[in-house]
Formats: structure tokens, sequence, C-alpha cells
């Protein structure tokens, strides 16, 4: 059985600093990387990863992703067409990213 380890939600937004505040009241924690145009919040409770941009994208969640060990990502490569950039394409055309982490 193939356990989520993590998961990683990814929103586009219109203003990372209204982004920022919000989701880092949100969520009870600080954000823990940014970049000029992205920021991360890695959680363990929940176990999440979530992330901001603020980019041309359209506004809304843009893509989210799963974490699984690094056994448990090979069977999900085996039964999925997993792109080079290591997603893959869900029902109405949502992006799923596909992470692996050693165990």
């Amino acid at each position: 059985m193939t356990i989520v380890k993590k998961i990683h939600i990814a929103i586009n937004v219109s203003s990372l600093i209204e982004g920022e505040d919000f989701y880092t009241s949100l969520l009870g924690a600080t954000a823990t990387r940014r970049t000029p145009d992205q920021l991360d919040w890695v959680l363990d409770n929940p176990p999440v990863h979530f992330s901001i941009y603020s980019n041309d994208s359209p506004l809304g969640i843009d893509h989210f992703g799963l974490v699984y060990s690094t056994k448990d990502i090979a069977r999900i490569n085996e039964a999925f067409a997993v792109s080079q950039d290591g997603s893959i394409t869900g029902p109405d055309n949502l992006r799923v990213e596909l992470y692996a982490i050693e165990e």
C-alpha cells in the first residue's frame, strides 16, 4: 500500500504580501523559504508543503503534489505516464507533482 508522506499545495496569488499575512495567520507558522515570487511553508503537523506564487498564471490552485517514499514513487512511475518534470496530469488537466523522499 502506498502511503503519502506529505501533501504539496501551490496557489497563485495576486499579492505575496497579502498572501503571506493571510497564510501565516491561517497556518500559525512563518514561511520557511522565500524567493522573489514564491513563499513556502513546510510543516510536519499537518504534513504539508504549502506554497504561494505570484506570476502570470491564473489565480487560484496551480497544482498539488504528493510526497512518497522512494520505493512507492517507483511504483507510481510504473503505473502512470510521468512527465520529465516529475508530474502527471489528473482529471480536468490538474497537474499533480510527485516527489520522493528517502526512508
